[in-house]
């Protein structure tokens, strides 16, 4: 019969206590995804995040935020941000997915349609 070194038994007792997922599946699904808003390029200044959505859609930011450059951490959707409140009219801006991008000007982002 095969025995379990006891430094293994400690590794594993020790990562039920603190709650470490065995399974990083699990830990990557209940992640939270969004999007990061800043007043300044290079992803500087003032911030504010926005919860992706799971399915496409429009998102309301709520009050608007004026943004020099955004980071979308999102592999599955790039987002449109629009200066209106329900993402009607053309986009000012749309940041690819896992992308970083400054703009060429300020823009007071009101809403955000996520799209695959």
């Amino acid at each position: 019969m095969r025995r379990t070194h006891p430094l293994a038994v400690l590794a594993l007792a020790a990562a039920a206590l603190t709650g470490i997922a065995t399974t990083p599946a699990t830990a990557d699904a209940t992640a939270a995804v969004h999007l990061d808003l800043f007043s300044e390029h290079n992803q500087t200044g003032d911030s504010q995040s926005v919860d992706i959505p799971a399915t496409e859609g429009c998102t309301r930011v709520d009050p608007s935020f004026k943004a020099y450059s955004a980071y979308n951490h999102s592999g599955r959707f790039n987002a449109a941000l629009y200066t209106t409140d329900d993402c009607n009219g053309e986009p000012v801006e749309v940041v690819g997915k896992f992308k970083k991008p400054n703009f060429p000007r300020r823009h007071d982002v009101a809403s955000i349609s996520f799209v695959e």
